[in-house]
């Protein structure tokens, strides 16, 4: 399975004078904030990754292996339900399938419907079609600053100020790793594989 961003978010959910409140620098210094910006960076994306979702509004292409495999709901023995990689899912742009050398084929809207939100899933009108290869396109996020949940924006200031504190991966001999509460903070958002 491959997911590859299509069109990233172009801005962070965190402002950097919120960055400066919770490492306490001056506001007025901003010698760092070349810093601060690749730290909230680095942050956003690594809870996306252990949380699963997407903060703010991205474009994705996802390559699922095909029509037999996990993740994939059955319905009355046909399978019939896909949860999509990253959430909240806002949108489904395109569908489509490869079966042996005919090329990608785009299915019609008609032939599936999306749940949206978190994760997010995809369920056909009838099964998932057989096929080599299913290729999604979807948009997943928040759509504004203002509608990304408080947890995740806490979690993303206390990865911030970690990272800062911490500029090299080990400590005392020991690699530092992500900060509890940080997990505790995500640990709502995780998709749970069963």
């Amino acid at each position: 399975m491959s997911l590859e961003i299509l069109t990233a978010t172009t801005t962070e959910p965190v402002t950097l004078s919120q960055i400066r409140a919770q490492l306490r620098l001056d506001p007025a210094d901003t010698d760092e904030d070349a810093l601060l910006t690749r730290l909230a960076t680095t942050a956003r994306q690594q809870i996306e990754r252990l949380a699963g979702l997407s903060i703010l509004t991205q474009t994705f292409r996802w390559i699922y292996p095909g029509s037999v495999s996990p993740g994939i709901t059955t319905v009355g023995g046909s399978a019939r339900t896909l949860s999509l990689p990253r959430g909240p899912v806002t949108a489904v742009t395109q569908i489509s399938t490869l079966t042996g050398s005919s090329g990608w084929q785009p299915l019609p809207a008609t032939d599936y419907t999306l749940l949206p939100g978190l994760p997010g899933s995809i369920v056909w009108q009838t099964a998932i079609p057989e096929s080599d290869r299913i290729q999604i396109t979807f948009t997943a996020g928040w759509p504004s600053f203002e509608e990304v949940p408080a947890p995740l924006l806490h979690a993303m200031l206390l990865l911030i100020a970690h990272y800062h504190a911490r500029r090299e991966p080990y400590e005392n001999d020991r690699l530092t790793s992500v900060p509890a509460t940080v997990t505790s903070l995500l640990a709502p958002f995780r998709r749970v594989s069963l």
